[in-house]
């Protein structure tokens, strides 16, 4: 499973242990001003009432100070969630290029007796599927996640906060449903492995088998590759399907069963305590409203979450390369790090940029290669 540790790790290997730090604070404050804004919002309602049933005249419906605490609570709120995209967005940018750049450099300075035994479809699975994973779905899953995570727990918590036998409900729940997704996500995480496991033996078969074709012509050995193809390709397609299966299964559990109970335990905990007078019709009423987009706001988020560790295995594959010992000694690793990304990398520091390396150079002169099966 993915925890703090996990994201702290992914942190300092992407060097921006800082930028992650930075951001998880403006995750942690949208759900609180969010939470404050509905009960600011909700004191201003009682106490506009109040006003209207006693006839007394605050100078306005803007004036007073409910309203003043709740637009402070409203641009604090909207502040933390553009402080919240944009170091999600730097953060990612940031760990995804320095990630990228080591791995390569890993890569490119392994001895020959680690490509002998590393598959193809292995290397090309990282730089093609595990580096998509990376810089597009795992940001965006990361939002949808926030997005719905703090929507749902302000949604729980705010309920039980103004309707106390609410927590009740939710010390009731709570339990069954982190064992439904706790069982949902490992089982999830291992469909995930098998099926990013058997994409490298594809685009191994089909790198191969196209490099390999007039070959593999030559000697009549097209229905061989063929059948491995197919059957690598059945495998693929076998652990995708069940990782689909097991996804409508888990929300079809949380949207039918658990979340419409934990809706209506929900309201039959508020709706007595506005009828008996201990809580306010505005406070009720922004209970109620608090908890009626459960039904949608948990699954989604359950869902998110669970697709963000899936989507954070290709980071940590990304960074376990990263990590791989060089071949050379620390001159090279300092001379790739002062010259990548520029036009001389690579380029020994005392080489002239008009004549070329000052090192040897082998030159092949007349020689030509041709096919002969």
């Amino acid at each position: 499973r993915v925890g703090f540790n996990e994201w702290r790790r992914l942190s300092q290997s992407g060097r921006s242990p800082w930028l992650g730090a930075a951001l998880a604070v403006a995750c942690t404050m949208v759900p609180v001003f969010m939470y404050l804004s509905s009960v600011a919002v909700g004191a201003w309602t009682v106490a506009a009432e109040q006003e209207a049933a006693t006839g007394e005249s605050g100078g306005g419906l803007f004036s007073g100070r409910e309203a003043e605490i709740y637009i402070a609570c409203g641009l604090a709120f909207a502040g933390c969630c553009g402080l919240r995209v944009s170091l999600a967005a730097l953060y990612f940018v940031r760990i995804s290029r320095h990630l990228h750049q080591r791995m390569l450099a890993s890569v490119l300075r392994q001895p020959l007796l680690w490509y002998d035994t590393t598959p193809l479809g292995r290397v090309l699975n990282r730089f093609s599927q595990d580096v998509t994973l990376m810089d597009l779905q795992l940001p965006r899953l990361f939002e949808f996640s926030l997005q719905h995570g703090t929507q749902a727990v302000v949604g729980v918590l705010g309920a039980g906060i103004l309707a106390w036998p609410a927590l009740i409900v939710i010390a009731i729940m709570a339990p069954i449903v982190k064992r439904i997704q706790g069982r949902y996500a490992s089982v999830s995480l291992d469909l995930q492995r098998l099926m990013l496991m058997a994409t490298s033996p594809v685009m191994s078969q089909t790198s191969g088998f196209l490099n390999a074709l007039d070959t593999i012509r030559a000697f009549g050995r097209e229905k061989l590759f063929a059948s491995r193809f197919r059957q690598v390709m059945a495998d693929y397609l076998r652990s995708y399907y069940w990782i689909h299966a097991t996804d409508r299964l888990a929300m079809s559990l949380y949207t039918l069963l658990c979340i419409p109970v934990l809706i209506l335990l929900l309201g039959l905990a508020v709706i007595p305590l506005t009828r008996a007078g201990v809580l306010s019709p505005g406070l009720g009423g922004l209970a109620l409203s608090l908890s009626s987009g459960l039904a949608q706001r948990i699954p989604l988020a359950m869902w998110c979450f669970s697709t963000t560790e899936k989507f954070f295995g290709g980071a940590q594959r990304i960074a376990e390369y990263a990590a791989l010992e060089w071949e050379g000694g620390p001159a090279d690793r300092e001379a790739w790090s002062a010259g990548h990304g520029g036009p001389d990398a690579g380029r020994p520091a005392d080489a002239d940029p008009e004549v070329g390396s000052s090192e040897p150079i082998l030159e092949l002169q007349d020689v030509h290669l041709r096919y002969q099966p």
